[in-house]
């Protein structure tokens, strides 16, 4: 199947899921409505540099744009399921979605957890979004490059203005300081979120600098970097 015959596809599936009523769809509109346009942009962002790149750039930002439609296509599937009755089906589409839907479910995800009525099916999605979240700071101190990177780029998009996940990741950091490139991650992590976000927990974060900062020049220059952003 083509790019464009995937793309036609998923607008298909995103406008029965519209003609289904409101109910459902207004649950979900803010956060989904915003799923097909990324995904296109993402198409379109092949096309407009196809003339411009070498082969294997292009082949890189089609991949991506890829990516995006098949998750978006995934979640479209997982609707039904997640606005559902059966709390079983609910809570398998939770954890789908936030393995298999990095660029969206956490973002789903957190909004069942923010708008249901069904308090447990609200607990359920905290907990789960708070267990993914944890699992990608252990992975940013995996001894794969790529499962850290990986672990990196998920945590900043889908985390990066929570500020609860300030002090999950010094918590781990400070348990584990022996672990360099975990530790080197874990500030480069903490510089790139949201300013406003990280200046919320400025003591924390600059105590653990200072926790850090003798594992090595590399994470000393990384602590700088963090303090200079806070200020500090």
């Amino acid at each position: 199947m083509t790019t464009e015959e995937q793309i036609a596809r998923l607008e298909s599936e995103v406008a029965k899921l519209k003609d289904r009523g409101k109910d459902g769809w207004d649950k979900f509109g803010v956060a989904c409505s915003a799923l097909i346009p990324i995904a296109i942009a993402g198409v379109g962002g092949y096309y407009s540099y196809h003339s411009q790149h070498t082969a294997t750039a292009v082949a890189d930002i089609r991949a991506a744009a890829e990516s995006k439609i098949k998750q978006a296509e995934l979640v479209s599937k997982f609707f039904e399921p997640l606005m559902g009755n059966d709390p079983k089906r609910s809570e398998f589409a939770v954890r789908a979605l936030l393995v298999a839907a990095p660029d969206y479910g956490p973002t789903l995800v957190r909004v069942v957890a923010e708008n249901t009525r069904a308090p447990a099916e609200a607990a359920y999605a905290s907990d789960a979004l708070s267990e993914r979240r944890d699992a990608l700071i252990r992975q940013m101190f995996s001894d794969d490059a790529r499962q850290r990177v990986d672990g990196y780029q998920q945590l900043l998009a889908s985390w990066g203005s929570d500020e609860l996940l300030i002090p999950a990741v010094i918590a781990y950091g400070s348990g584990n300081t022996s672990n360099g490139n975990g530790i080197y991650n874990s500030l480069v992590l903490l510089s790139h979120m949201q300013r406003d976000t990280i200046q919320k927990r400025k003591v924390d974060i600059i105590a653990f600098t200072k926790l850090v900062e003798g594992k090595g020049d590399k994470i000393r220059e990384r602590a700088d970097v963090l303090r200079s952003r806070l200020g500090a």
